[in-house]
C-alpha cells in the first residue's frame, strides 16, 4: 500500500510540475485527474479505490476516467535526457 501525503492549499503545483501533489516524489506517468490536476497514475489510482473526491480540493469527481499527461511526460523525458 502506497504512502499518500494529503495535500494542502499551501503546496503550490505551479512550482513543481514534475512531483506528484500526493507523493511528493518525482513523476513517471503523470496523468490528469477529473480536477484538472496532474498525478503518478499509480498513486491517484489507489486513492480513487477509497475516495470519490480530489485530494487538492476535496471537491467530487465527474468521473475516475485518467488521461495522460504528455506534456509533463515530455518535460520529464527531457530533463532526463538532458541530465
Amino acid at each position: 500500500m502506497l504512502q499518500l501525503a494529503r495535500c494542502s492549499w499551501q503546496h503550490n503545483a505551479a512550482c513543481m510540475p514534475n512531483i506528484c501533489m500526493l507523493l511528493q516524489e518525482g513523476l513517471r506517468q503523470p496523468v490528469i485527474a477529473a480536477d484538472g490536476h496532474t498525478y503518478e497514475r499509480i498513486a491517484i489510482e489507489e486513492w480513487l479505490l477509497q475516495h470519490d473526491e480530489s485530494p487538492l480540493t476535496g471537491l467530487a469527481f465527474s468521473h475516475s476516467c485518467l488521461i495522460p499527461n504528455l506534456s509533463i511526460r515530455s518535460l520529464i523525458s527531457g530533463n532526463l535526457e538532458s541530465a
